[in-house]
């Protein structure tokens, strides 16, 4: 059910939608948006929302009744919003757009929350704004993969599990990167910042290793001690999730995929993206296409 009332902010009046939930009854767990809703609105429970292609400009309402906050949201990006959130979506009807929206009850969210870290309800609730935070691209892949089996699927004992280990990864991966990240040295904060562009993930290792400034067997310890893998199989994870995205959003063929993103040969890459994902590229573009 949909409520409509006048708000007051900043000298301004708004007409508020509010939506209970009733509104998720057909797909409770989560759901597909290419043209997310312009008019501000909030809703009766928790969304977590990432953005899978494209960008946005979102109306953050203060919850302290304060300033309107605007907020540019590119892919990769995520924000958890709360019962106490109003927000607005700006899109530009020209571009490809798509967003994934996770429904959570309070009693799931408090759940997951009390699993993870001491006080993270909290810490997502009481702040001025919804909690906002960019994700690897191996991360996006993977939610990606894992929100698959629920999206548009009614509520079973098995969907509720995959739900909340869902919930459960993303909240993990929030605390992940606000405590890890702070502790990461400020060469590989600067490098993970860089190798989330396309331009980077292609350079030569030894590029990338001279950027730094330290030698090449310090660099490779270190990576691999703080983010538990070498810095080529890292290089490789990302450049194959950004392959999965593109073979989700887009119609290059495999020898276009390929050449971008230098992976040698065709059969190098259907090889890899296998080992990976568990599936062909062919495979995985025609069950990313069925479920859009």
């Amino acid at each position: 059910m949909v409520k409509r009332y006048l708000q007051k902010q900043n000298n301004q009046s708004y007409v508020i939608e509010q939506y209970d939930e009733s509104v998720i009854q057909d797909n409770p767990y989560a759901a597909v948006w290419f043209v997310p809703p312009k008019r501000p609105h909030r809703s009766t429970f928790f969304k977590i929302t990432y953005i899978e292609e494209g960008e946005a400009e979102i109306d953050f309402f203060s919850r302290a009744g304060g300033e309107i906050k605007k907020v540019l949201v590119k892919a990769k990006d995520v924000f958890i919003i709360t019962p106490k959130d109003i927000h607005a979506y700006h899109v530009n009807p020209k571009m490809k757009y798509c967003q994934k929206d996770l429904y959570v009850s309070e009693e799931v969210m408090r759940k997951c929350c009390d699993l993870i870290s001491d006080g993270l309800y909290y810490n997502i609730t009481d702040d001025e704004y919804p909690v906002f935070f960019r994700l690897s691209t191996i991360a996006v892949s993977s939610i990606s993969e894992m929100m698959t089996p629920i999206v548009f699927e009614p509520m079973s004992k098995t969907n509720s599990a995959i739900h909340v280990s869902i919930v459960s990864y993303i909240l993990g991966q929030y605390v992940a990167i606000k405590e890890c990240f702070n502790n990461y040295p400020k060469w590989i904060k600067k490098m993970l910042r860089n190798l989330d562009k396309e331009a980077y993930l292609l350079m030569p290792v030894e590029q990338l290793v001279k950027e730094t400034g330290f030698s090449h067997s310090y660099v490779s310890s270190q990576f691999k001690r703080y983010m538990g893998l070498s810095l080529k199989k890292h290089l490789n994870k990302s450049k194959l999730a950004v392959a999965a995205a593109m073979l989700s959003s887009s119609d290059c063929s495999i020898e276009d995929i390929v050449e971008r993103l230098d992976f040698n040969t065709a059969s190098n890459f259907i090889n890899l993206f296998k080992a990976e994902f568990g599936v062909t590229p062919g495979k995985y573009r025609k069950s990313r296409q069925s479920q859009k």
